[in-house]
């Protein structure tokens, strides 16, 4: 996605220079070698600093929480440097070294833009990360920063104090570009966020699955399951995922092809995979840890249909007219499959871990999706072109209508919800 994104700015902004502030910079060079790292610290010492409550917020009743909020960020946007002196000063006492939060506030202050690119953090799943932009948004726009949102996936919300900043914040932001309208248009609109300001783009990563699509179906089986807590696939589902898997391979003599999007610690789609290629290796080709995105778009394009447990492993399958089979067992992923479904119609088709034929139901889909690869292909690569240009689209107008010139122009890239989030400055 900030592959993508990073394209599309650089296309209707050239003169831009674009700042990522990262927590691994060595990483960032590789991907983005035209980008200017910048050090995640002093986001993440603003974001503690600002905690002045404590441990102690959630005890309080929610108007005087609200209210004291309200009057810490009134304090950072009037005298930053004040209240970055006295958290510098309270670090010394603790015997903490901090890099100073007024860093960030500075970074903040110097902007035209502030865009949050492609990512599915708005929601239960990642409340804290979610709340944690809102408050950097909500600082942004006290300034008269213009802020947007591309590529997003808003949703489910039921958290109360999500909803309520959401409901503060969202309202006011320029822009939204959403992956999905079937639940996030609704949602967006009970928090009171005008429709002229939404529209449905699709994903950002379309474009780079699309663009490095095969000109034949292949004749592999696609692999990815995500364990972890947001996702609800447990290590004891694996077993009958894998016998599921190999039956519908041997039926059709095709090949098992791992597709790991997420190497994340504690989530690495790699590991559960090779965990699942260790009774039959002989039926897995392909790589099971992959170092760049257009390696997985190969990977996925010697698949006749894909099975996925994960979003994304869904989007590079569909934007290649490659059928996805999707597995979902949370409302997580439930709200992000069903879009998905939505945007794509007839070959992505999902499949529910509460179903008490689950088994069957998987088969079953998996070979009715190999049987009609070659019918759905066309379709699908139409619905993936479609969103691709709206998606263009969408970064043409908004960089027209807030009139970013580029000589100061920022960007909050904020795509990896599991970890303390990256933020992109373009300047």
């Amino acid at each position: 996605m900030m592959l993508v994104a990073e394209q599309r700015i650089r296309e209707v902004c050239p003169a831009a220079s674009v700042h990522i502030l990262t927590s691994a910079p060595e990483l960032l060079r590789h991907f983005f070698p035209n980008a200017i790292p910048v050090s995640a610290e002093s986001r993440r010492a603003w974001l503690d600093a600002r905690a002045i409550l404590g441990r102690c917020r959630r005890r309080l009743p929610d108007w005087l929480f609200r209210r004291l909020r309200s009057l810490e960020d009134t304090l950072w946007t009037a005298v930053p440097r004040f209240c970055s002196f006295a958290v510098g000063l309270k670090q010394r006492v603790k015997g903490q070294t901090r890099s100073a939060p007024s860093r960030f506030i500075a970074e903040i202050r110097s902007s035209e833009l502030v865009l949050v690119t492609g990512m599915g953090c708005f929601n239960d799943a990642f409340s804290d990360s979610a709340l944690a932009i809102l408050d950097v948004l909500a600082i942004a726009m006290r300034y008269g920063i213009p802020v947007a949102l591309l590529g997003q996936g808003v949703g489910p919300i039921e958290d109360p104090e999500l909803l309520h900043r959401a409901g503060e914040v969202l309202p006011r932001v320029s822009f939204i570009g959403l992956r999905e309208g079937k639940t996030a248009l609704p949602l967006l609109a009970s928090l009171g966020v005008s429709p002229s300001r939404v529209e449905v783009t699709g994903d950002d990563a379309l474009e780079l699955a699309y663009s490095g699509r095969s000109g034949t179906l292949g004749r592999g089986i696609g692999v990815n399951i995500r364990v972890a807590t947001y996702s609800q696939v447990s290590q004891e589902l694996i077993p009958r995922i894998r016998t599921v898997l190999e039956r519908v391979a041997a039926a059709v003599g095709a090949p098992l092809v791992p597709i790991p999007v997420s190497s994340h610690p504690g989530e690495s789609d790699g590991g559960t995979l090779m965990q699942m290629a260790a009774e039959a290796p002989g039926l897995w080709k392909g790589n099971f840890q992959l170092e760049h995105p257009s390696r997985l778009v190969e990977q996925a394009g010697l698949c006749r249909v894909v099975v996925a447990g994960s979003y994304h492993a869904a989007v590079f399958a569909l934007a290649q007219g490659i059928p996805a089979v999707c597995i979902e067992g949370s409302p997580y992923y439930s709200q992000k499959f069903g879009g998905l479904q939505a945007q794509f119609g007839p070959g992505c088709e999902v499949v529910s871990m509460a179903e008490p034929d689950f088994d069957r139901r998987l088969e079953g889909t998996i070979r009715l999706s190999w049987d009609s690869a070659e019918g759905l292909r066309e379709p699908l690569l139409q619905a993936a072109a479609v969103q691709i240009e709206q998606g263009r689209a969408a970064y043409s107008r908004l960089f027209e209508n807030v009139g970013a010139s580029g000589d100061k122009l920022k960007s909050l890239n904020a795509s990896r919800p599991k970890r303390p989030h990256t933020i992109s400055r373009v300047s």
